[in-house]
């Protein structure tokens, strides 16, 4: 039998590798499609949203400053975390395109590939030394990523000959893969229902907001949204006053609505945080441009920050 027709001495590796793969593939998707998702007025597909962000809420501090931004709103997970998952996939397909003389070098290219992502955060969150930017977080965390899932692909594959022909014509790892995947599927969206229909909606925000308002007024609408662990977060970032961003200023004292009792409720936090914060600036002109802004520079008007899941305005607030 030629070396083109063996078969992988460890099939069940091979399912593992592809049911990873795809898993992290409809990962990637949900990040950069619930910026979009969260503004929906469609409840199921608000719900898949919400849930997005808030199950990433386990994962990132979900700090806006450090997010990057896509529809319009902030990612649910921070720029490093984001690149993160970028090598990870870029990791993940390395075997089917590189070739190690020896089985120890992807562990040693990972080792290598960690130390920019680990300087960069401990000289900035640590040390205090430098602020870091979203460019250099997202380049240290594609590098990361990367290095670590490329060794878990490798010893995945490490018996598999002619790799794309090898991992890609397993007919039967590859369904249960895609099986295992779509039950994945099946669960959040069922989950998405009631989450969607219990969730306050941006256009409900916008309507909320301005049934406050003395009747008449013309105002200048803007609407954002804060992901979970950013309410927790944003008082803990020491480079917050680098920004002259009124709803970063505004934010830091929202967590005080909210009660934490123990560790405990702190290790779930996605089920005890205000689930994200609908901000809803109602300004009596339009912003001006700033570069040291993540939201809104200093805008006279009136400023409300909305429970997602309550509808209860926690701050209003006159600039």
């Amino acid at each position: 039998m030629n070396e083109i027709n063996q078969k992988p001495s460890f099939p069940i590796s091979i399912t593992f590798y592809l049911a990873i793969t795809i898993f992290l593939l409809l990962f990637a998707a949900s990040i950069l499609l619930s910026p979009l998702f969260i503004q929906s007025s469609n409840k199921i597909i608000l719900g898949f949203g919400a849930l997005v962000y808030n199950l990433n809420a386990w994962l990132c501090h979900q700090l806006p400053e450090r997010s990057l931004q896509l529809f319009g709103t902030h990612l649910p997970l921070d720029a490093r975390m984001t690149g993160i998952f970028i090598g990870a996939l870029i990791g993940l397909f390395s075997p089917l395109f590189l070739r190690y003389s020896k089985p120890i070098w992807p562990w040693i290219v990972a080792f290598l590939l960690l130390w920019p992502m680990a300087i960069d955060g401990i000289s900035q969150t640590i040390l205090l030394l430098r602020e870091s930017n979203n460019v250099l977080r997202m380049a240290t965390g594609i590098l990361a990523g990367f290095g670590l899932f490329s060794v878990l692909a490798f010893e995945l594959l490490r018996n598999v000959t002619h790799k794309v022909r090898g991992v890609f014509g397993q007919g039967k790892a590859l369904k249960i893969a895609v099986a295992a995947n779509i039950l994945i599927i099946v669960f959040i969206s069922a989950l998405s229902v009631p989450i969607g229909k219990s969730f306050v909606s941006s256009r409900d925000a916008v309507a909320l907001a301005k049934s406050r308002l003395e009747g008449g007024q013309s105002v200048v609408a803007k609407t954002f949204y804060l992901a979970p662990n950013a309410v927790i977060s944003l008082p803990t970032d020491p480079y917050l006053d680098h920004y002259d961003d009124v709803v970063l200023k505004d934010a830091q004292g929202m967590a005080d609505s909210y009660h934490f009792h123990s560790l405990l409720k702190l290790a779930f936090r996605p089920f005890v945080s205000p689930h994200g914060v609908w901000v809803v600036a109602l300004l009596k002109k339009e912003p001006k441009t700033k570069s040291n802004v993540h939201f809104l520079p200093s805008t006279p008007g009136r400023y409300f920050y909305i429970d997602s899941v309550s509808g209860r305005i926690i701050k209003e607030i006159g600039h």
